[in-house]
């Protein structure tokens, strides 16, 4: 749902659309019309500097907050977040499966 959300924000326009993490520093999602119309680099702060190099090129850049998109999932407090307040998604069983909780010991 997120997604299409997300294409139907920037439809068939020449544009640019980002989804920031949670944190807000990183970018979650990119979608641009044509697709070279700037170049991506990721990394904190990826979301700023992509906002400032679609306006450098005469965008306006479409920003979406969307949670499911904009969590991360590559640490241990994100997976945690993940389970904590995340839809029935199948990443969210995988970790169940695993045995994974948000209190889980093994993971600091």
């Amino acid at each position: 749902a997120e997604v299409r959300r997300a294409l139907g924000a920037l439809g068939d326009e020449r544009g640019a659309l980002f989804v920031p993490s949670l944190s807000g520093f990183g970018t979650n999602a990119a979608l641009l019309a044509p697709p070279d119309i700037m170049a991506l680099k990721f990394g904190e702060p990826s979301f700023d500097n992509h906002l400032e190099a679609a306006r450098q090129r005469g965008l306006s850049p479409v920003v979406l907050d969307l949670p499911g998109l904009g969590l991360d999932i590559d640490a241990p407090e994100d997976l945690a977040l993940l389970l904590e307040r995340g839809p029935e998604t199948r990443s969210a069983a995988l970790l169940r499966e695993w045995g994974f909780s948000a209190c889980h010991p093994d993971f600091p």
